[in-house]
């Protein structure tokens, strides 16, 4: 049946049913970490020391596997709750690859490359931690000084991190569509009815937030790749460097996520240099048309920007080392 569909529409469906359901595994683990847990006293054992958070937060996602789509409202809750950034994030980018369901389906499509299995672990470890150290240095901006703050300290969230403390007699405040835990009631000290009404009101609202954006984008990826001349694409990466490029324009357009994309290298091995694979495995379980349009309706357009530039360079610049070394 699904065959039988014009190749734009089987792209979406497919693509929006691999996406679906990581994204609300995401919304309810963050929904759940807000209403069924201590957020304050477990954020506060996080480490703050910026190199220690980041190997923390790079090692995340072996507890939360839960794809490069559900990071990004656990990203988003750590960052309300004031999660020391470093770790965010290099969680953020790493947990996507290094997780057990990625790496075991990594063995699959690429069990005749050990070495890019083993590049693309180490390498993509690599990045997180070097990136979250460059952020490190960042500091949200206060409602205080926000007029005073320089054009490029900007917040982190549209919806600001800041939690609202307006109506102290609400207790499900809101910023945006975000709900948020009044201080002078802490929701781990509520009935379990409030608790659970708090979860499936904020499952309910992020899941309308993300999820409209998400079939947004999908489409567009669809699109884009029924109309992408991959044949010619193919015959002009006739060279290491374009290969690589070629490999990355395909991890932003076309949106397997970190647990799929292997499968999608595999029938590439011969055609291309590892470099180029490499980098379709490292970037696409990152950036791609699904994570973009996600985060920009949550994170502010500069640093998400910032990020993802540093993100393309390391990838472009481990992909040429690769290459080169062969």
């Amino acid at each position: 049946m699904i065959s039988a569909l014009p190749t734009p529409i089987t792209l979406f469906l497919s693509y929006l049913s691999l996406a679906w359901p990581f994204l609300l595994l995401g919304v309810l683990i963050s929904s759940a970490l807000m209403a069924f847990t201590d957020e304050h006293r477990w954020v506060a054992r996080f480490p703050r020391n910026r190199l220690l958070g980041s190997l923390v937060g790079s090692g995340l996602g072996l507890l939360l596997p839960v794809g490069q789509l559900g990071c990004l409202p656990i990203v988003r809750r750590f960052l309300i709750q004031g999660a020391p950034l470093p770790l965010v994030i290099s969680f953020g980018l790493a947990a996507p690859t290094i997780n057990l369901v990625t790496i075991y389906l990594m063995f699959g499509p690429l069990a005749s490359q050990p070495r890019l299995i083993f590049l693309r672990l180490i390498l993509t470890w690599f990045l997180a931690l070097v990136i979250a150290l460059v952020f490190s240095s960042y500091r949200e901006p206060t409602p205080a000084t926000a007029e005073a703050t320089p054009l490029g300290k900007v917040p982190l969230l549209y919806a600001g991190s800041l939690v609202a403390q307006d109506s102290v007699t609400d207790p499900l405040q809101r910023s945006g569509n975000l709900v948020y835990e009044s201080s002078f009631d802490p929701v781990h000290r509520w009935d379990w009815s409030l608790k659970w009404r708090l979860f499936l009101d904020n499952t309910s609202q992020e899941l309308r937030e993300w999820g409209g954006v998400l079939v947004v984008m999908t489409a567009l990826a669809a699109v884009i790749q029924s109309i992408l001349p991959q044949a010619e694409w193919i015959e002009w990466a006739a060279t290491p460097v374009r290969q690589i490029l070629v490999m990355m324009v395909w991890a932003v357009c076309f949106p397997f996520g970190s647990i799929f994309n292997a499968a999608f290298v595999g029938p590439l091995l011969e055609q291309f240099w590892s470099g180029a694979l490499l980098a379709f495995l490292i970037l696409g379980s990152i950036l791609n048309l699904q994570t973009l349009g996600l985060g920009l309706i949550a994170f502010h357009w500069r640093p998400l920007l910032y990020l993802g530039l540093l993100v393309m360079q390391l990838t472009f610049i481990f992909a040429l080392v690769v290459n080169l070394s062969l």
